[in-house]
């Protein structure tokens, strides 16, 4: 073989091997999965990423702490809300479904009293005082 032909032969080899490594990596039951945890108020929200099996969808169970309380009425549900929470609810959560088990560690401080704002609202508020700062300082500039 020519050395061009070994170096096409290479880059072919090459192309093939990455092109195989993302389409393996794409999807399948090995893929990292990620759970969320929502706060607002005094509630915090726990959805859990895995799913249930094909012969069993619900088959999704909740546990709080080391000691492996199971938390009630949270059988087969992949979101749970927790009312009320304070800061004795902090702690190790585990959902699990089958053999798969997906932990939470949640230390959340939460407001009785606090008010959500839109982020939408919060930028024209921001942006109104700016353009009510540069006007005094316009007026002040013309007029000193």
């Amino acid at each position: 073989m020519k050395p061009t032909m070994k170096k096409a032969a290479s880059l072919l080899a090459l192309f093939i091997a990455v092109c195989s490594d993302l389409v393996s990596s794409e999807g399948g039951e090995g893929e990292d999965q990620t759970g969320s945890v929502d706060v607002s108020g005094t509630s915090v929200t726990l959805t859990c990423p895995l799913t249930g099996t094909v012969s069993d969808p619900g088959s999704t169970t909740w546990q709080y702490k080391e000691e492996e309380k199971k938390i009630p009425d949270t059988d087969g549900k992949t979101q749970i809300t927790l009312q009320t929470y304070n800061s004795t609810n902090n702690g190790l959560y585990k959902c699990s479904n089958g053999n798969d088990h997906y932990h939470f560690y949640v230390k959340v401080k939460v407001c009785e009293s606090c008010v959500e704002v839109e982020v939408v609202p919060m930028i024209g508020i921001i942006f109104a005082d700016l353009l009510v700062t540069a006007g005094v300082a316009i007026l002040v500039y013309y007029w000193a």
